[in-house]
This record gives C-alpha cells, structure tokens and sequence, in this order.
C-alpha cells in the first residue's frame, strides 16, 4: 500500500493530528493502522492484534507554515514501512508492516476520530502496492515539488 499527498500545516497545529487512518475510531483491531503527526515527529502505528500497538521508525515532523509532499509505503511482503517528505525518504523500519489488513475497505485521510489533521490536505493518491522510492520522487516532482 502506498498513500501520496500534499500537506500544508499551519503555524498553530501543534498537537498530535492524523494523516491517514484505516481505523474508524482508533486502532482497535488486528491490522489497524494511525499515520500521524505528533510533537516533533512524523509516525506510523498500527494494532498488531496482541494488546499492543506497535511504532515504526518516526521521522522527522514537517515544519509548519508550507506545503510538503508526504509519503508513506507498507509493504507486507518485505515487512516495510518507509515514510517520506519531499520525495525522499526520511524513516525506513524493517518490521511492523506484516500485519496491516490491506482488505479494509476505508482509508481515512486526515482524520483518526476526533483528531483530525489541522491544515490543508491536496492531491491524494492512493496505491493498493508499495511504490519506489523512485516512484515517489518522481510523482514529488511532476506535482511540481523541486530538486
């Protein structure tokens, strides 16, 4: 699975906020997942269905006051989570991929709840296979990011 967008975060939105959820209220079952924004990191959460929710490798948070192309590939069968900023990758976990439930019908994208992101949300694209890196620059570039 992969998820593309543009975000732009205001000035003011300093709590914790999601990007994309495939949970209607929380993580809560086995393959619920939370990509989220909170204190100064970027986050990728998920149920593993063992009483636990399970953290990937945060990156770093985007700087408030301008927009950023944010990326995020699950891949199951390598059992890896990368997220990106601005094309490139900026945390890459070797684990905590496996057991996403990619059959889920709904992707929530900035809301979790009563959470919601706070800013502006633009050209989502979602993927049902993990793309490249390659793939992701190159889709960051023709939206007309820089490099």
């Amino acid at each position: 699975m992969t998820i593309c967008l543009w975000v732009h975060i205001p000035e003011h939105a300093s709590k914790w906020r999601a990007i994309a959820t495939n949970g209607k209220s929380g993580i809560q079952s086995r393959g619920d997942f939370v990509w989220a924004v909170g204190g100064e990191k970027m986050h990728y959460v998920y149920w593993s269905g063992d009483d636990a929710a399970e953290q990937s490798e945060s990156a770093p948070r985007p700087s408030a006051g301008r927009w950023y192309h944010l990326a995020i590939v699950v891949d199951s069968d390598e059992d890896t989570v990368v997220q990106f900023i601005d094309g490139t990758p900026a945390a890459e976990d070797r684990q905590f991929a496996k057991d996403l439930d990619v059959s889920k019908p709904l992707i929530h994208v900035g809301r979790f709840s009563h959470l919601g992101i706070i800013g502006r949300v633009d050209d989502v694209m979602m993927y049902g296979r993990p793309l490249s890196a390659y793939e992701i620059n190159r889709i960051y570039i023709l939206q007309g990011g820089r490099r």
